[in-house]
């Protein structure tokens, strides 16, 4: 019977077992793959975030120059300002 309850413990929360080995004393290497992997993965979100960032100011920037924010029209500032913090609002709306 306790082999069924923990079996499904198991299937209720995938990530007991990892935990469990975790906390262990033992588990340097453990901890030391999960801290490698988790930098990787934060660089590549981190380096996607930038990509997304420069393919817009390349669409939106007539002439193609990048730095040259001045050139777009009064309302295209203004629609982008408002739409970021409608952004921002909806994102700590579903966060928060």
């Amino acid at each position: 019977m306790k082999t069924w309850r923990n079996a499904i413990a198991v299937f209720r929360n995938p990530f007991h077992l990892a935990r469990i080995h975790i906390a262990r004393p033992d588990a340097l290497l453990s901890l030391a793959i999960l801290g490698l992997v988790t930098g990787i993965v934060t660089g590549l979100v981190i380096v996607l975030f930038r990509y997304a960032i420069d393919g817009l100011r390349i669409l939106l920037i007539p002439e193609r120059q990048i730095g040259d924010f001045e050139a777009l029209p009064v309302e295209m500032r203004l629609l982008l300002a408002v739409a970021g913090a409608v952004l921002i609002a909806l994102i700590s709306r579903l966060i928060g």
